[in-house]
């Protein structure tokens, strides 16, 4: 006897392994590149610290300090500034630049609307 719990489980497992053969099933028909993902909106909230990080590259020719980021969005720490830094560059918006202090650089976006609420 199985509970509901182990019943979900294994359910769940099932599902994944599914996912992952139609994934692997379309890898093998695209040449082994990843399938195109369909872009989300970029949130108000994004599109707001996007608007930040243009104006400033605009108004000083180099990207702002995480520090500055955090202070100028209100966030309570650089480790914040970092990872919605990081979600723009999951969504390609920004890019960064290794090994290069300051180094964000923005990529134009083709749909950067709010999401619909």
């Amino acid at each position: 006897m199985s509970c509901p719990q182990c019943k979900a489980l294994k359910a769940a497992n099932e599902s994944l392994r599914f996912e992952l053969h139609q994934l692997r099933e379309e890898l093998g028909r695209t040449g082994g590149e990843a399938p195109a993902e369909i872009p989300r909106p970029l949130t108000e909230k994004q599109q707001a610290f996007l608007a930040f990080l243009r104006g400033y590259i605009a108004d000083h020719g180099y990207a702002p300090k995480t520090q500055e980021i955090a202070d100028r969005m209100g966030w309570a720490s650089r480790g914040v500034a970092v990872a919605a830094l990081d979600r723009l560059v999951d969504r390609g918006v920004i890019r960064r630049l290794p090994r290069q202090a300051r180094g964000i650089a923005i990529v134009e976006a083709k749909d950067a609307r709010p999401e619909s609420a």
